[in-house]
């Protein structure tokens, strides 16, 4: 005797292959029952339509989430646009770096601000700056020295007092750090730093922070001449 009867997967792709096989046949529908989380059980129009319900909350929170991070964006352009046209505004390289230590200090929720000179032509005129050794730092940040990479996140005690010197470097809780470059080699080290040790994270986007320091690499060349 021939076995008729259809297996659920046989139902189950006969369905995916005529998704309007119910159309006409509301009945059909009304009649199906499907168990529901409440313990009762539920019409297949009703399922459709809880899981419709569903998809439509995800889609609406994710609208919400990425209004969200687009408004954040936003602020975050204009305090940087602000802080870039306060370095183009200033009248020297010491003054330059001092108007982008009180814009990052007062918007951008940083407490200290250093720019590492990693060559002396940097330390012209610049008592807002402090010498770094280039070896040294090298041995313990290759991310930033190496590859030119902007770092996020917590460093070691002896790496910072060679960012920030001993009076604060044991205030430093993360840091957030980006390489100046000229002429293909780092010259120098823009170092942000909290006390809040999870403020400056592995996974935050670096773009911002890598631009500022591009910035301020570019400034650097209209107020000081490298050497050749």
């Amino acid at each position: 005797m021939v076995n008729t009867q259809l297996s659920a997967e046989e139902v189950e792709a006969f369905l995916g292959d005529n998704p309007y096989f119910f159309e006409g046949r509301e009945g059909l529908l009304k009649a199906m029952r499907i168990n529901h989380h409440s313990g009762q059980a539920i019409s297949l129009l009703e399922k459709q339509n809880d899981l419709l319900r569903k998809e439509l909350n995800s889609h609406r929170e994710r609208l919400q989430h990425l209004i969200a991070i687009a408004r954040d964006n936003d602020h975050l352009f204009l305090r940087l646009r602000a802080l870039v046209l306060t370095m183009l505004d200033a009248s020297s390289w010491n003054g330059l770096l001092t108007a982008m230590r009180s814009s990052l200090t007062a918007n951008f929720d940083v407490d200290y601000v250093r720019v590492v000179a990693l060559e002396s032509w940097l330390l012209t005129g610049a008592s807002e700056m402090m010498p770094g050794n280039a070896d040294n730092l090298s041995q313990h940040l290759p991310a930033v020295l190496e590859q030119k990479k902007s770092y996020c996140g917590q460093v070691a005690p002896e790496v910072a007092e060679m960012l920030y010197g001993p009076d604060i470097a044991s205030d430093v809780g993360s840091v957030a750090l980006s390489p100046l470059v000229h002429d293909g080699r780092v010259v120098g080290i823009l170092a942000l730093a909290t006390h809040d040790p999870d403020y400056f994270r592995s996974s935050m986007d670096t773009l911002f922070l890598t631009y500022v320091a591009e910035v301020t690499s570019r400034l650097a060349l209209h107020w000081l001449t490298p050497p050749e």
